[in-house]
């Protein structure tokens, strides 16, 4: 995931919202201080994150990580459970979690078995990597747009 691009792409944000870092952080249902490690890079947005910020500004998840140049507006659905998305998810490829995890080497099988269990969720950077290997968008990966 490129850091840069993303705290750019919310720099942008923020500054199209007219509202201060503060506001736009509470108002999205961040902290501010989440919002400064993001802009600073010093760290990835959790999922949650993401997702609380694309919903806010009416976005794409890609647009928001900068994966995308055009910002559009489409109804999103809530996002299930990324276990329950899991297990519709692959079939739709054609891919078993077995033979998801031999193919998307970028992918471990111990993380895959994780998610599927609920145990743990994945993070953005796993998410680009699944929207990558099957060939579409992220929010089509974690449920919010079919």
């Amino acid at each position: 995931m490129d850091l840069l691009k993303f705290a750019e792409r919310l720099e942008e944000l923020i500054s199209e919202s007219g509202l201060n870092k503060k506001e736009f952080a509470l108002k999205a249902g961040l902290t501010p201080s989440e919002v400064s490690k993001y802009l600073t890079g010093e760290c990835s947005p959790t999922l949650k994150s993401l997702i609380k910020t694309a919903d806010f500004c009416n976005c794409t998840t890609d647009y928001v990580l900068g994966l995308e140049n055009e910002k559009y507006a489409i109804s999103f659905k809530p996002v299930p459970p990324f276990s329950e998305r899991l297990k519709h998810l692959l079939p739709h490829f054609g891919y078993s979690g077995y033979s998801f995890c031999k193919q998307a080497s970028k992918i471990s099988a111990s993380c895959y078995y994780d998610w599927l269990r609920g145990k743990r969720e994945p993070s953005v950077e796993s998410i680009i990597n699944i929207a990558e290997f099957l060939g579409c968008g992220t929010d089509f990966v974690i449920g919010r747009s079919e």
